[in-house]
């Protein structure tokens, strides 16, 4: 199988071997064999399956006749559904502004919710819950879970793209919620739902959804999985877990590399978003804190050529962003390599210079290296 959104299985399947390592060893499990319906997982995420049969009951779509969008009782519903106490995936300013957008005029609201439920148009559904509710990636997606929570799972974005982000899995369908973008997201949570199953032991897609959920956002479970030096995958081989930190950080440098840049390179200009590399001035090893590492100022946004070049030292830039040459790289390098001397950074920032003056010191242009 050829996975879209997983970039390496060998990598998920090795925070999967320490996540059950680490599930295993929790009080509730008593010895019980990993899995989403009892123990630890249970107690943590299986509430999510209990909130959708609870919210259906009360909703009752099935018994939904069109005289009831008019007395205003699927609003009423549709309400009390929202506002269920053990609905935490949906924030509470959100289900208030759904509650008052709901009761503002009930009858719009129960004509947009049940249209929902009945048609199948889900692209054409959405559009219309957005017209009238907006478009909230918690409360949307909730609605979706609630009509069907094998095609469907909830979605806070943010805390989604770390999760997708640990994995090293693509993260691009979070940026807006339109319908392509949520079912990109729905089928990378199938994608894990697959590998997880392939590797060790049948899981549906909502158990895939709480692993993600608890490996970024449970803390205990986290700094257990990924705060310890070695993991193990299914061969006995060791691998370093500060790689899947290293992999989170440099998904982070390079999302706000590619944002400062506007997603051009920062010399060329060149928009071919795919081919365009986030380039460190100041290099991993030479940073001494993190903050440095995923900082925007210590960024390029370069084509391939543009990214070794600056990488080996053959070029730099000065104070005012104007290209530096090296000695070594002769001009009919430059040309074969489309080099110009007129090249200059696009965006000239203060903030940046820290970074680039230690490029420039670190490959010899015209600066001691201290």
């Amino acid at each position: 199988m050829v996975y879209q959104y997983i970039n390496d299985t060998s990598h998920v399947e090795a925070i999967i071997d320490k996540f059950l390592e680490v599930v295993s060893a929790q009080p509730e499990q008593r010895g019980r064999r990993v899995s989403f319906s009892n123990g630890y997982m249970d107690y943590t995420e299986g509430y999510k399956l209990r909130l959708h049969l609870r919210a259906n009951g009360i909703l009752d779509t099935k018994h939904w006749k069109k005289a009831m969008i008019a007395s205003g009782e699927i609003t009423k519903r549709a309400i009390k559904a929202m506002d269920l106490p053990e609905n935490n995936l949906v924030f509470r300013n959100q289900k208030m502004t759904f509650k008052e957008k709901a009761e503002s005029d009930p009858a719009a609201a129960g004509t947009v919710i049940f249209d929902f439920f009945k048609q199948d148009d889900d692209a054409a559904n959405l559009e219309r819950l957005v017209k009238f509710f907006g478009r909230r990636y918690d409360t949307l997606s909730y609605l979706f879970f609630l009509k069907d929570r094998d095609t469907y799972f909830p979605c806070r974005p943010r805390k989604f793209s770390e999760a997708f982000s640990l994995l090293g899995m693509n993260t691009k369908c979070f940026k807006s919620f339109t319908y392509e973008n949520y079912c990109a997201y729905n089928e990378a949570v199938k994608e894990l739902a697959t590998v997880y199953s392939n590797h060790a032991g049948h899981i549906n897609t909502l158990d895939a959804h709480s692993f993600a959920w608890t490996i970024s956002q449970h803390k205990s479970i986290y700094n257990l999985i990924f705060n310890t030096e070695l993991i193990s995958d299914t061969s006995g081989k060791q691998e370093r877990l500060s790689s899947v930190k290293v992999r989170l950080n440099q998904t982070e440098f390079r999302e706000k590399t590619v944002a400062y840049w506007d997603g051009c390179c920062a010399i060329t200009g060149c928009s071919l978003a795919d081919i365009l590399e986030a380039a460190h001035i100041k290099s991993w090893k030479d940073c001494s804190r993190n903050a440095e590492c995923i900082s925007p100022y210590n960024g390029l946004l370069l084509t391939p050529n543009l990214h070794n070049l600056f990488d080996l030292g053959l070029i730099s830039f000065s104070e005012d962003g104007s290209i530096l040459i090296a000695d070594r790289f002769s001009e009919q390098q430059q040309k074969e390599l489309g080099i110009d001397k007129s090249m200059k950074l696009r965006i000239v920032d203060p903030k940046r210079e820290e970074y680039m003056k230690h490029h420039r010191q670190k490959y010899g242009f015209g600066e001691k290296t201290t």
